[in-house]
């Protein structure tokens, strides 16, 4: 920088235009080769985002061959460093104008009014806002409002200061006298600081006669600029009478075209419909009209607030004709709508069948647009092979929400996989530690339910930070199932959430049970205290017991201390001690400790300059935090050799051979910017005003302009459920008409100009219309959905089955097998087979992570239970009241009331069912009975109990079925083939009624002769079980030999179990089990045609179904 020294110094401002940035390019380089005099002064050029920033130093380094100290500042930041010198450092007060720390300012100010009748609107709204929510939320509003009327409302706001009313037209007072009011009261709080005073200064410095003494640059360019505020084109003005500045705008067209409008807005503005022919000549060319507001209105500015010389070379390039893609931009150019109404030049274009130059697609979801967009740039790279990644952009209005599946689809494209890397990014969503940070604070302001608490742990840098590892988890989800915990830390977290103060379902009720459980052994209805043990830990896993136990007191501490209200000051410092010993970082990861350090403090920096002696709940610090952390994007990505994916956002500018617009839904671009109701930029609108809507148009149009060879879109266009259509974003509406209008398919066209265009896809990627040239404009490069697509193609074959082969059994020699392990196959062959021969476990319903809240009902597994305990008390002749309290310590019963009329009637119900079986046990009980046979070379030992004079008793609580019935029987095979000849030889088994208000469930087994021999078929089976998984279902099976013994039909025994096996309406199947869906996949294993061969005979559904349970039922009778 130079000082100048006084006023006479008059330099100029210089603008240069084109509707090509690489055309702008040469000017600029032309300029910044010829060194400013000071050999240290910096080049400077302004830019708009760090995506120009980048593409401008590779260019410019490869034109001129070193570019040396360049500053790339954006426009705000420049104009505050050019008033800084001009005026001096900028004070505190500037600062605290930002709208996140005037934010702070206007929550201290706005209770002092509320008495004012002025305020009485404000007044009305918070009325009734005890948690001061609300008023925190509207300070926030307020201080973004003014915010913005610093930079597009300056000359009103400064004239509210003067105590004068300001430029607000008819506005209602109501909504103006209370923003004066507050504004002022501002001012005299922080300080006149603000940009807009700092602004007008600034320029009244630069055009004054005084003598200037300040450190400005010789030169500065602006580069790429789309648009710029009034305010900012002021300053820029005055500042060009002391600097040498350069503007390179990019404008659509060579034609002056600021007073253009669509025809919307000439129908809105004049207030009646006018005549078609009156329209084209103030209307142009209809997409610059319809999509261009921002960009004509820049115009307007610029040409009504600078003085300025422009270039005398022409710096426009006409694209041509050859594409859809090159004539809409070459019409835009010229300012020429080719079939305008009444025009000379009308004209009707032809395009070719195989012009892709402009192309959308309508899929069913974002997977599906990622996966059309891989193929569709897999195919242009393989016809251009001058096309690198560096020449593909993708923008999407959510680059967080896309990034996921553009990346999964990009990365499983095999060989052809194609690079990508991804900008504009949030911090949580591309850094751990901001993600973890952001996850503990919602945690902390919740109910510690144990799905989140569990996905907080699963965070690399929060294990790290315990000593966990990724192989814990499973284990640790499996401790916290069984230990009863749903959610909160303890009995005063629950009373602090208006629930009963126990510790029940609690993360202290769980630990102390793990903990306990781990040191002893759980005794049934003995109690340590109050606690029951859970024994789930073994010995070497109590490390990992300890280091969860360290994680949850930690986490408890914390989010008690986080349940109160605090000063900011006292708030960062909690934030930062949560971040120290909750998150662990490493050298990898030390900076993003440090950013998040760096945005508490600031944050509770703008809290204590405002003054804000209030108190705060957590909910409050998080909701205002949010703001400090998300203005921090990731940065990198951009123009960094592979394709970029990016934010839609203005100023992308950027040339690109291959422009892919993704996302481009109606729901989802434009996107809409709500004004809060007492905004006055919506309801008086001036020259230069943005609106989100209008600048998404805009940008659409910039890529639209941006794209050399290639334009894409794709939207979410088919539902995935129903199929049923979705439109596209109204600017994809918008260029469709237009191109209808203005092209034209050759009269040998089969398709219409639309269907070329517009391609619908199928809802998956391995439809075989990518593959057989059926379908125009379907194809795909993925050699994983060709293979899928041939075989839909495909006649359909039986399919392979799960096991092609017989697996070698267990040694012939010298088998022993268990009674237990005898009942455990026959509940379910396939699930025994699939863990004990394949070492394969599923994941079933009951291995799921149980729900976060305590119970509220007593469901069928845990009612089961607890009656089990009470019939186990009854039969040990123990305290029910001490059964009572051990029931209460598993953490399944409902709390207070509730649970305890649930446990009375599961209780009542246990002593009925105890009693009823007391009229089965007179007598004395033999003693346990030690089974060790020998069946055909199979050792079978095990134990039979509870066998009285009537016979053997099966007490249980549950409803008596298949299952629960097999395993009778087969305990009542062994007793017989082994008992002494002088004991019982009959079974029987109590169960619950099959419908409330009925009898009890009483079956009995009568002595059977040939037991040896039906234990013998049963062992073979499960033998032959371990080689293959055989056809045998329990409840299935059970129903064809009912209905076959009923009524001797096989074919209606069949029928009647496939009702059984298929799921109906209201019932489900036993078919749905995960084992037997894995392990017959799409096969019919009920079928004739399916039958395994096992060794000297076939095993199908029917054998086996008569072999297990024809004898079953001959010897069943239904007890009285």
């Amino acid at each position: 920088m130079r000082k100048m020294s006084n006023a006479r110094i008059v330099k100029s401002m210089h603008i240069h235009r084109s509707n090509r940035v690489e055309a702008l390019l040469p000017t600029l380089a032309r300029i910044v080769s010829v060194p400013p005099s000071d050999p240290f002064e910096p080049e400077w050029i302004v830019v708009q985002g760090p995506g120009m920033e980048r593409w401008l130093s590779l260019e410019l380094s490869r034109r001129i061959g070193v570019f040396a100290h360049p500053r790339f500042p954006f426009s705000r930041t420049f104009l505050r460093e050019m008033m800084a010198s001009v005026l001096g450092p900028e004070g505190d007060d500037t600062a605290r104008y930002e709208p996140e720390r005037l934010m702070w300012s206007v929550a201290t100010e706005l209770p002092k009014h509320l008495e004012s009748p002025d305020f009485a609107p404000l007044a009305h709204y918070l009325a009734n806002d005890e948690s001061g929510d609300k008023a925190f939320q509207l300070a926030r509003r307020i201080a973004e409002t003014f915010d913005h009327y610093v930079v597009h409302r300056p000359e009103m706001i400064l004239a509210w200061e003067k105590g004068q009313s300001g430029d607000v037209g008819r506005l209602p007072a109501e909504e103006v006298v209370w923003q004066r009011v507050l504004w002022r009261s501002l001012v005299e709080r922080i300080g006149s600081g603000h940009l807009a005073f700092r602004m007008l200064t600034f320029v009244e410095r630069l055009y004054s006669a005084e003598p200037l003494a300040a450190d400005l640059p010789e030169r500065v360019s602006l580069f790429g600029v789309s648009t710029l505020p009034p305010l900012f084109v002021d300053g820029l003005a005055a500042l060009s009478n002391h600097v040498e500045m350069h503007l390179f705008l990019l404008s659509p067209s060579r034609e002056y075209w600021g007073h253009i409008r669509s025809e919307r807005e000439q129908i809105r503005a004049r207030g009646k419909v006018v005549e078609e022919e009156d329209l084209h000549f103030e209307q142009g060319h209809p997409l610059l009209a319809s999509l261009g507001r921002v960009g004509r209105e820049f115009q307007e500015i610029i040409e009504g607030r600078l003085d300025y010389s422009e270039d005398q070379i022409d710096l426009y390039r006409d694209p041509g004709d050859e594409t859809m893609l090159r004539a809409i931009q070459s019409d835009i150019l010229a300012l020429r709508d080719p079939v305008a109404f009444n025009s000379s030049d009308a004209l009707s274009r032809e395009a070719t069948e195989d012009d892709d130059s402009i192309s959308i697609h309508a899929c069913h979801g974002p997977m599906r647009e990622a996966e059309v967009v891989r193929d569709r740039l897999i195919d242009l790279f393989e016809r251009d092979s001058s096309l690198q990644a560096r020449d593909v952009v993708i923008m999407t209005p959510d680059v967080d929400g896309y990034a996921p599946f553009v990346e999964a689809a990009f990365s499983a494209a095999g060989s052809q996989s194609l690079p990508i890397r991804v900008a504009d990014r949030a911090m949580r969503s591309s850094y751990e530690l901001f993600d973890a940070f952001s996850r503990l604070l919602e945690l902390l302001q919740g109910r510690l339910r144990a799905s989140e608490v569990l996905d907080l742990l699963a965070a690399p840098c929060v294990r790290a930070r315990f000593g966990l590892e990724e192989a814990d988890e499973p284990r640790l989800r499996a401790w916290i199932d069984a230990s009863g915990i749903r959610w909160g830390a303890d009995a005063e977290h629950r009373a602090a959430e208006g629930q009963p103060a126990v510790d029940q379902n609690t993360w202290r009720f769980g630990l102390d049970r793990l903990l306990l459980g781990f040191a002893m052994e759980d005794q049934g209805d003995r109690l340590f205290g109050s606690i029951r043990p859970q024994e789930a830990v073994l010995g070497h896993e109590a490390e990992s017991l300890g280091r969860l136990a360290d994680f949850a007191e930690a986490l408890g501490q914390f989010h008690e201390r986080a349940r109160g209200s605090r000063s900011p000051e006292d708030w960062s410092f909690f934030l930062e001690q949560a971040l120290d010993r909750m998150i662990f970082s490493d050298s990898e990861t030390v900076y993003q400790h440090r950013q998040i350090r760096d945005a508490i403090g600031a944050w509770s920096q703008a809290a204590m300059e405002a003054g804000y002696d209030s108190l705060l709940p957590l909910s409050r610090v998080v909701e205002s935090l949010s703001d400090w952390l998300d203005e921090k994007r990731a940065g990198g990505g951009f123009l960094a050799g592979a394709i970029t994916l990016c934010e839609l956002v203005p100023m992308r500018t950027i040339p690109f051979k291959t422009v892919v617009l993704m996302g481009m839904s109606d729901s989802a671009f434009p996107r809409v910017g709500r004004r809060v109701s007492f905004d006055l930029l919506g309801k008086q609108r001036q020259l230069g005003d943005r609106s989100r809507r209008d600048d998404d148009r805009y940008l659409f149009l910039e890529a639209l302009l941006s794209a050399r060879d290639h334009l894409l879109m794709t939207y979410t266009g088919s539902d995935a459920r129903d199929n049923q259509d979705r439109p596209p974003s109204v600017v994809i509406d918008e260029l469709l008409d237009y191109l209808e209008r203005c092209f034209e398919m050759p009269l040998t066209s089969s398709c219409s100009l639309r269907d070329q265009i517009l391609v619908r896809h199928p809802l998956q990627s391995f439809s075989p219309r990518y593959f057989d040239s059926s379908s125009s404009g379907l194809f795909s490069y993925s050699e994983s959905d060709c293979e899928g697509a041939k075989m839909l193609s495909e006649e359909r074959s039986t399919p392979t089955p799960f096991v092609s082969s017989v697996f070698s059994g267990p040694d012939e020699e010298s088998v022993e097998i268990t009674l237990q392990e005898i009942v455990q196959f026959f509940r379910n062959p396939a699930r025994q087979f699939a863990r004990n021969t394949l070492g394969l476990w599923l994941p079933e319903e009951n291995d799921l992570v149980a729900e976060d809240r305590e119970p509220l009902e007593i469901d069928g597994l845990n009612r089961w239970q607890v009656g089990s305990t009470v019939l186990g008390a009854l039969e040990d002749h123990g305290s029910l009241d001490a059964t009572r309290a051990s029931v209460r310590g598993l953490g399944i019963l409902p709390l207070g009331l509730a649970g305890d009329s649930a446990y009375g009637q599961i209780e009542n119900d246990s002593v009925v069912l105890f009693e009823r079986a007391q009229a089965l046990c007179h007598g004395d009980r033999r003693p346990a009975l030690e089974v060790d046979l020998d069946l055909e070379g199979v050792r079978l030992t095990g134990r039979i109990e509870n066998v009285w004079p009537l016979g053997r008793v099966d007490l249980r609580f549950s409803k008596l079925g298949s299952v629960s019935e097999l395993e009778n029987w087969i305990h009542h095979l062994v007793l017989c083939a082994c008992a002494p000849e002088d004991w019982p030889k009959f079974s029987h088994q109590l169960g619950q009624p099959e419908k409330k208000g009925s009898v009890l469930s009483h079956v009995r087994f009568s002595p059977v002769s040939e037991a040896r021999d039906r234990l013998a078929e049963m062992i073979a089976l499960q033998r032959l079980g371990q080689r293959l998984p055989i056809p045998f279902f329990p409840k299935t099976s059970r129903k064809y030999a009912e209905t076959l013994k009923r009524n001797g039909d096989p074919e209606k025994a069949l029928l009647d179990a496939y009702k059984i096996w298929r799921s109906q309406d209201n019932s489900r199947g036993e078919c749905e089990d995960v084992y037997w869906q894995r392990v017959f996949l799409d096969e019919d294993p009920l079928s004739s045609s399916f039958a395994l061969s096992g060794g000297a005979e076939a095993v199908d559904f029917v054998s086996l179904s008569e072999r297990i349970f024809v004898p079953f039922l001959e010897h069943r009778e239904v007890g009285q």
